[in-house]
């Protein structure tokens, strides 16, 4: 049947240069594709025939075309869109020199998920054969050995129709007898390696617009220039403008950004975007003439005298004092920096610089963007010990490997034990350090964020034991909270990992102590590379981690302990994440001196700034507003500022505002962040480390799930809310807060639990949300609810 398909294209191509894989014009068609399909004579791009298909949970996919691809320079297909919207789809291409674990587990296949954005109506997608690579860039796809063409909607969350038609391979000129009907409206998707280039059939002077819409440009151009004259004229008179400056930014979005992306070029998009301009730029110029002309009065002031700016400019921020939690302006008030990161010169007229701060990722002397020009590479590729061990997951950016974002393709994941890697980090500090001291504007240095470290190399194994002598002084000691039987140190080895978590039936005590070492060597690597800056740059604010984990299953697994950060090396504690305050709330919590909490990588909506600020940020750098929409990783537009059909330009308008006020209520904002907390909620870093082993590839835990749960209901009450650690219980700090709740930590060290009851005793108000006190560290179990008098009847659940 694959070769009567394949005869059939020769047939149909003619010259040599085309063949059809698949035109779904026959009943055979359907019998080639496996998923939720189903032959249709709706939206055919060539012909009558097309295939329905249902993209989720399910790829589809055929195993039954053509296999010897090798003599043609693209693939080509068409897909229609149904929705009314766009959406993100991929392509997926597999040969025979890999099968399907080695395509998920080391991409040994042409992955581009994600990679097709697909406007409403038809999108045609061309996909360049010549020099195809898979995705670890480990070697040529075969394409002599096709053995799978797919459709996925990996990353997606419901299921999405569409209509694929036309599936071909062509070389040099396409015969016209198998080409697709294009008009200039038509999407368009070019994939050449791992980049996509997305737009319309076009050229753009040609794609239909109605009219009304032609008419509503011309009136958005008259508004936007009106206001800039305007403007012009309010400066002259001595009026503060930047507020009225705001449409001019939305309006080169509404009108000049924009309707050249494929995904707003549609009259309704347009309609929305020229409306809004006209509406805003107007009422901006409109306030502006009533202030030159009087009608509405200025406040009183003597203008003999120069006043001050409505909104503080920024000061240059290198070498701003550190005082309460917060960098200190010129006038020794709280500093709140909120910038873009952004190339852009001209939008700093609202933003601080995004020169504010520099991940000089010193934690490992290199990124996957630099590491091939590092010391580290060099150390890599000499040195067999300088290679992680034993640990197949994420390497948290050090440095890089198979999920890695840009850089080059080739793994470099290194083990922090080995000298080498240790002497090159030096040489790597070294040589970089004059560079980001030239920075007028830097703040702090961020030696590395999202980070993660394990390793199972001998040195850490060594390591490892030497810890446990400390923390057990005796073998016994250890077999007595592990249950085992070793006879000396010397025998243990740390508990294996594969998938990015424990074994299957792993000792969950024995991981507790493994956990716990893994983080506190990984500080005091962190620490050191610290002392390492400190030998070339004496000053800048020193910051480091990986804020995620600290409110995610895997925790366990990533080496990341906040808390030990601040106390041993962080002059700034760090929290990436807009939404709920609770993370950066917990981060300001943990830094028992108080340190200024900064957002280097904040993915947040206009409404989550003002929140994340009372809430204790006061360094934030949003992402992103990028030169251009992305080409390697289209679903990143959806967070750009610019390019993001989820930041309508009235939120954008909104951001700027923002922006603005930040700076002007500087003083207020601190005050509220800084106020006194009276309820604390308990940060158990034991139930969340102690968990079984599948839960460390999950988001969330059922301790982390009750933790939420509490905060957000305590957002309602009328006092503060905070977060409380372990430690800080042992050192007294209960008795700084009128209640405790405890939401569902099952697992705490019996020291921890007799000092919560102690702060009872003593007047404190306890809540204890089920499941709490159960058991210490290594699953024994607590007496703490016979104590008080708390019997539990019957358990349900996990």
């Amino acid at each position: 049947m694959e070769l009567a398909g394949a005869l059939v294209g020769l047939l149909l191509a003619g010259p040599a240069s085309t063949i059809v894989l698949d035109d779904f014009e026959s009943a055979e068609s359907r019998s080639r594709w496996q998923g939720q399909i189903e032959a249709s004579t709706e939206h055919a791009s060539q012909g009558r025939g097309s295939l329905k298909a249902t993209v989720f949970p399910q790829d589809v996919r055929s195993d039954r075309l053509l296999k010897d691809w090798s003599a043609y320079d693209r693939l080509l297909f068409d897909v229609y869109n149904p929705e009314p919207s766009p959406f993100l789809l991929g392509v997926r291409i597999y040969d025979d020199l890999g099968d399907d674990a080695a395509a998920e587990e080391r991409s040994e296949a042409f992955l581009a998920d994600r990679k097709l954005l697909l406007i409403p109506g038809i999108s045609h997608v061309e996909v360049k054969l010549e020099g195809l690579e898979t995705s670890s860039a480990a070697r040529k796809l075969a394409l002599d050995r096709v053995r799978r063409f797919a459709i996925t909607a990996k990353g997606a969350t419901r299921p999405t129709t569409i209509y694929l038609d036309n599936l071909r391979l062509v070389r040099g000129a396409e015969d016209p007898a198998t080409a697709s009907p294009r008009r200039p409206e038509d999407g368009t998707a070019v994939l050449d390696s791992r980049f996509v280039a997305l737009g319309q059939v076009g050229p753009r002077d040609s794609i239909p617009e109605s009219q009304e819409v032609g008419r509503k440009r011309a009136t958005a151009r008259e508004e936007r220039t009106l206001l800039k004259s305007a403007i012009e004229t309010a400066r002259t008179m001595g009026v503060e403008t930047i507020y009225q400056e705001i449409p001019l930014v939305t309006a080169e979005l509404g009108l000049d950004v924009r309707p050249m992306l494929s995904w707003f070029n549609d009259d309704r998009s347009k309609a929305e975007m020229f409306d809004y301009v006209v509406a805003s730029c107007r009422a901006a110029r409109v306030g502006l003439q009533d202030v030159i002309a009087g009608t509405k009065r200025l406040p009183d002031v003597d203008d003999t005298q120069a006043g001050e700016p409505l909104v503080p400019p920024y000061p240059r921020l290198k070498g701003r004092t550190i005082r309460d939690g917060f960098f200190l302006n010129e006038r020794e008030e709280p500093l709140l920096a909120l910038s873009l990161h952004s190339a852009s010169e001209k939008l700093t007229r609202f933003f601080a610089t995004p020169m504010q701060h520099i991940e000089s990722y010193t934690a490992g002397g290199g990124s996957r963007w630099t590491v091939d020009d590092s010391p580290v590479y060099a150390a890599f590729k000499e040195h067999p010990d300088a290679r992680r061990v034993g640990w197949d997951g994420w390497c948290g950016h050090l440095i890089r490997d198979r999920w890695s974002m840009g850089g080059g393709r080739e793994e470099v994941v290194i083990c922090l034990e080995s000298p080498h890697i240790r002497h090159a980090i030096e040489l790597f500090v070294e040589r970089e350090a004059a560079r980001w001291m030239r920075n007028p504007d830097l703040l702090y240095n961020i030696m590395g964020y999202e980070l993660q470290y394990i390793c199972y190399c001998e040195r850490s194994q060594q390591m490892f034991r030497e810890w446990l002598a400390k923390r057990h002084p005796t073998i016994e000691g250890v077999n007595r909270a592990w249950k085992t039987s070793y006879r000396t140190f010397a025998e243990v080895t740390a508990p294996g990992a594969r998938d990015s978590a424990p074994l299957p039936g792993a000792n969950r005590a024995q991981w507790f102590d493994w956990a716990s070492f893994n983080q506190e060597r990984f500080v005091d690597h962190l620490a050191w590379v610290k002392s390492v800056i400190r030998r070339f740059d004496p000053t800048t604010p020193i910051a480091a981690g990986g804020s995620h984990s600290m409110l995610a299953g895997s925790n366990a697994t990533s080496g990341i302990d906040e808390e030990l950060m601040a106390g041993r090396f962080a002059d700034v504690m760090l929290h990436e994440g807009g939404g709920s305050t609770l993370g950066a709330e917990l981060a300001w919590a943990l830094a028992e001196r108080k340190l200024p909490l900064a957002d280097p990588e904040m993915g947040a909506s206009a409404r989550d700034l003002l929140p994340h600020f009372l809430h204790g940020k006061s360094v934030i750098q949003l992402f992103f507003w990028p030169a251009q929409p992305s080409a390697e990783h289209p679903h990143m537009n959806e967070a750009s500022i610019a390019h993001a059909r989820r930041w309508p330009l009235d939120q954008v308008a909104e951001l700027l505002r923002v922006a603005l006020d930040i700076r002007r209520l500087n003083k207020e904002i601190a005050a509220l962040a800084a106020a006194p907390r009276e309820v604390a909620i308990l940060y158990s870093r034991t139930s969340l480390v102690q968990i079984p082993g599948e839960w460390m590839r999950a988001a969330s835990t059922p301790y982390l799930d009750e933790l939420r749960r509490s905060y957000e209901a305590s957002l309602y009450l009328d006092a503060g809310t905070t977060f409380i650690s372990e430690r800080q219980v042992l050192r007294g700090l209960a008795q700084s807060y009128k209640a405790i709740l405890v939401p569902a930590a099952r697992d705490l060290p019996a020291d921890v639990a007799r000092a919560l009851l102690d702060y009872a005793k003593g007047g404190g108000h306890l809540v204890i949300s089920p499941e709490s006190f159960l058991a210490d560290e290594y699953l024994r179990p607590l007496d703490v609810l016979q104590q008080i008098g708390v019997e539990i009847v019957q358990r349900t659940g996990g």
